[in-house]
């Protein structure tokens, strides 16, 4: 019985030998968010200014210049041999100043939920016009 377990675990480790992972950061296909303001779900007057490729978050239906910053979308991707798997997805923000990190938990062309902080998740949704 001893020797049956051995002999599989021994075959288990030789088979997971020859797998290669590898974690990577690569640009997300899709980089332009639909440009427009993004109310959030939670305060009607706060939310998401999207123009190009610069992004600027609002209360009060208000920002200023220096709450601008450019964006991108990346993912978090693991290869494991020929198979590439999307882990996770955020969007950051950035000047000549700072850079901050908001995981993206979802992204549709009319909604987007950020994970603001550890335990703050935020849902925004594409102001009609």
């Amino acid at each position: 019985m001893i020797k049956n377990l051995l002999c599989l675990l021994i075959l288990i480790f030789f088979s997971n030998c020859d797998r290669k992972k590898t974690i990577k950061v690569e640009l997300n296909t899709s980089q332009l968010i639909p440009k427009g303001e993004w109310i959030s779900n939670s305060d009607s007057l706060s939310g998401i200014s999207i123009r190009e490729d610069k992004i600027a978050f609002f209360k009060n239906m208000e920002f200023k210049s220096e709450d601008i910053y450019k964006y991108k979308i990346v993912d978090s991707v693991e290869y494991e041999n020929e198979t590439k798997k999307i882990i996770s997805t955020y969007l950051i923000t950035y000047d000549n100043a700072d850079t901050i990190k908001y995981k993206i938990d979802s992204r549709k062309n009319s909604m987007i939920t950020l994970r603001l902080k550890e335990n703050i998740i935020e849902t925004f949704k594409l102001k009609n016009k």
